[in-house]
């Protein structure tokens, strides 16, 4: 029998997501980071969708800069 393999996300990225929330700022390679989280259909928990989705609320209204 096949089992599907269910990642969870790495804890230091949830760590550095509190850092960007504090900074206002994101890294490119960040924002790679999260945005491939979300969107590759990862075994997300409804918290940590929250966040990752409050982070791109932030960075559409232009309260967090993004910077290479």
């Amino acid at each position: 029998m096949v089992r599907a393999k269910t990642r969870r996300p790495n804890v230091s990225a949830f760590d550095r997501l509190e850092q960007i929330f504090i900074t206002g700022r994101i890294q490119r390679s960040d924002y790679l980071c999260f945005s491939n989280m979300l969107l590759s259909g990862e075994q997300l928990n409804e918290h940590e969708r929250e966040r990752l989705s409050r982070l791109f609320d932030h960075l559409r209204i232009g309260r967090i800069k993004l910077i290479d």
